[in-house]
């Protein structure tokens, strides 16, 4: 059995290197949610709407000959990087020009002949200020800080293992040598680096927490049992199965995100909690004077309920996930369940044999009092003291508990939803100071698109249609802040007729067939496709976002609506895309998915606790300690201002699944005791037999898990380390409730004999 464990486990720990690392935004939700499905379909008609913003800025203009040279030369290195489609900068950039033959044309701004002519660079300076479609995209208004687009090739099958994490390396890279040899100052930004970036985290924050968690793991343990082989053991369980359900994650075509990120840690925390109960009852009964094998049966047999249903109920923490709509959410719970369960397999299946067959992995524990409950340990005096508190004084107890839990309720009242990607980045990181800088000397580095579709029959490009198009950009920008330019092909067409004609205003119908022949739309090589889809029915307006909030995006876009639901565009109807979209859509299924998977664990844990006992009255026992950490924890979130994300979001059902753990193992063993000493009076020593037996177990367990949450205070990644402060919280305060709170409700409500 024991080999059939190992080699099973080994073929699944395999294909753990193999994993890669996802950070796709459209994976984000479901393929089948609408908003997904449609950004899907706007990128396989216009392309994405992902830039790299590389923002330089310097003394004096950019149309200065040494400045220019170098912005050219910039402009050269990055188009000829590997994963790089394309790049636009003043450099390279196509411009409408009158030709007195026919309609305007599109010309070099500055022709290569020109590059070191300063008379030259000036004129074309002062053309580009007077065009303005550039102006906040390619260019400041004073000239000074310049922007270089650069749309990244789609990854091959071969690269999508932290893409595109390798290509924003490179771009920074080649950026930073050429400004550094011109003597500006360069600010990598936009959607790609900010992806990328996040994979680095994972990556790092990967490699980083796994050594702290084994190291206060091991600390623990050693405290605990003083011997290598008790501190070896669990490890090896924990990190076999960490390993096993991250090759699971690649044989199921996953990848890791940024909250399966969290799993492998994770289990290094929870998986100890059966090998530390069973070590524990193994040494107390050596310390009594059973031979090592019958030891190791009798831990098996005595704990095999309890740690099949702590994890059963862990499980069913991590499953409720299961019904969030965002993906990384439920694909944590499915692997995170998975792991517990392969925990629970690897050390009822290794533990028990390897302690029979070791001496070396865990010595004998002191020998029990005379009379004691078998696998008893004798009351020391903190269990004795904690037991008559919660006898004498169970009142003093609740009610104090009761105030924590009203102050718990108060901070969540208090609680915001929150999936700025961007926020979650420290303020001196490179992402944050770019996307800072970019808005403020060009414009908002967020893209947010808007695809404008006319009735059947029409087109898009009719006089009345291109009018409502144009006043709906300016709606955009002059009625909100957060927007600073929108541009849409409607732009070029007037520019196209001011250049013919002289005269400003929107094209006729017969100038809009001449002008299609604006093949180089954003001085991009390529057709009006981007822009424009071939049946001329549908129409891409490109807007740039200031960073905000989810809620202030959410706000942006209910007034959208309504003022398409007042005043709609004749004939047309619009609809806004793009990852923005997505990631306003996250926010309100974090809410829906919090509220459906800590109701349903809600019910199913605590289901399985009342046919545990075969008693509502012990299952209702074990409810208000447990609740009681999930609502201090989520009150601290909202009193410290920490947000409701899409990993802090998980702490609920989480916390419960491993919180109601330490009850399950309390209650049983209070059943253990008071059906083997019938005749004691009153609960006081039953408790405290109890909580010297299985609650010191608890404390180790529990101070473990504290200890690995609080190692993920170091992360890089600002989710990461707040889902580790409240996961915390909710563990420790998890322990009051099970060592005072719960013997407190016994006392007052005490198990009638039978339970």
């Amino acid at each position: 059995m024991v080999l059939v464990t190992l080699a099973l486990s080994a073929v699944l720990a395999w294909q753990a290197p193999r994993v890669r690392i996802d950070n796709d935004v459209e994976n984000l939700l479901p393929p089948d949610d609408p908003e997904v499905a449609y950004y899907q379909a706007f990128r396989d008609t216009f392309g994405t709407e992902e830039l790299v913003l590389v923002a330089l800025d310097g003394p004096g203009s950019a149309f200065e000959p040494a400045r220019f040279a170098a912005l050219a030369a910039l402009t050269e290195a990055l188009s000829a990087l590997r994963g790089v489609e394309q790049v636009i900068s003043v450099a390279n950039l196509q411009t409408l020009v009158p030709d007195p033959a026919g309609p305007p044309r599109f010309a070099p701004l500055v022709p290569p002949d020109a590059r070191t002519d300063p008379e030259a660079l000036g004129h074309a300076g002062e053309r580009l200020r007077a065009w303005g479609l550039a102006t906040g995209y390619l260019i400041s208004e004073d000239l000074r800080t310049t922007s270089i687009l650069v749309r990244l090739s789609p990854p091959t099958r071969e690269e999508r293992d932290g893409y595109p994490a390798e290509v924003v390396g490179r771009i920074r890279s080649e950026a930073a040598r050429l400004a550094l040899a011109a003597g500006t100052t360069v600010h990598v930004g936009g959607t790609p680096t900010v992806k990328a970036d996040l994979v680095g985290a994972i990556r790092k924050d990967t490699v980083r927490f796994i050594p702290i968690v084994l190291a206060v793991v091991a600390a623990s343990l050693l405290a605990i049992f003083r011997r290598p082989g008790a501190v070896l053991l669990p490890l090896a369980i924990v990190g076999l199965a960490a390993a096993v359900v991250v090759g699971l994650i690649h044989l199921t075509g996953r990848g890791v995100n940024t909250v399966t990120s969290l799993i492998a840690p994770l289990l290094f925390a929870i998986g100890v909690s059966d090998v530390v109960h069973l070590l524990a009852h193994f040494r107390r009964r050596v310390g009594a004077g059973d031979p090592r094998a019958e030891a190791a049966r009798d831990a098996t047999s005595a704990l095999l309920v309890p740690c099949l249903l702590t994890s059963i109920t862990t499980a069913f923490g991590f499953l409720s996930l299961l019904v969030s709509d965002v993906r990384p959410v439920r694909e944590f719970g499915a692997f995170s369940a998975a792991g517990a369960g392969v925990c629970f397999l690897l050390a009822l299946g290794l533990v028990p044999a390897l302690l029979a067959l070791v001496p070396a992995v865990c010595r004998a524990g002191p020998v029990p009092e005379a009379g004691s409950t078998p696998g008893a340990r004798a009351p020391g005096p903190v269990a004795r003291s904690l037991a008559r508190l919660a006898v004498v004084h169970p009142w003093w107890v609740l009610g104090t508990s009761g105030v924590v839990f009203l102050a718990g309720l108060a901070g969540m009242s208090r609680l915001e939803v929150e999936t700025n990607f961007l926020r979650y980045f420290p303020h001196d990181g490179p992402v944050r100071r770019a996307s800072e800088f970019i808005t403020e000397r060009l414009s908002g580095a967020a893209p947010i698109e808007f695809v404008v579709t006319a009735g059947p029959g029409t087109s898009v490009l009719g006089p009345a249609q291109l009018e409502a198009v144009e006043g709906f950009q300016r709606w955009l920008v002059d009625e909100h802040p957060e927007i600073d330019r929108a541009i849409s092909v409607v732009d070029f067409l007037r520019e196209a007729r001011r250049l013919e004609s002289g005269q400003p205003g929107l094209p006729t119908p017969e100038d809009v067939v001449r002008y299609r022949f604006l093949a180089h739309l954003y001085g991009m090589d390529e057709g009006l496709e981007r822009v424009l889809d071939e049946t001329r029915q549908r129409l891409r307006i490109s807007a740039r976002m200031r960073p905000i909030s989810s809620r202030q995006l959410r706000e942006f876009l209910g007034r959208l609506r309504a003022h398409l639901e007042a005043q709609p565009l004749p004939g047309l109807s619009v609809r806004p895309t793009g990852s923005s979209v997505i990631f306003n859509r996250v926010a309100d299924h974090v809410v829906e998915g919090q509220i459906r998977s800590f109701s349903l664990a809600f019910v199913l844990i605590f289901g399985v606790m009342a046919l545990l006992f075969r008693s509502v009255r012990m299952g209702l026992h074990s409810i208000y300690p447990n609740l009681l950490p999930i609502v201090v924890a989520f009150g601290v979130m909202g009193w410290l201002g920490v947000h409701l994300n899409i990993t802090t979001a998980m702490v609920a059902s989480i916390s419960l699944g491993i919180a109601v753990d330490d009850t399950i193992h309390i209650l049983s063993r209070l059943r253990v005791v008071r059906a083997s000493t019938p005749g004691r009076a009153g609960i006081e020593e039953d408790l405290a037999e109890t909580l010297a037996s299985t609650g010191a177990a608890c404390v180790t367990t529990s101070v473990i898990l504290v200890g690995a949450f609080a190692t993920l205070l170091v992360a890089s990644f600002l989710p990461t380390r707040e889902f580790g402060l409240i996961a915390s919280v909710a563990i420790a305060v998890a322990l009051a409730g099970d060592v005072l709170v719960l013997p407190a409700a016994l006392a007052v409500f005490p198990p009638r004999a039978r339970e």
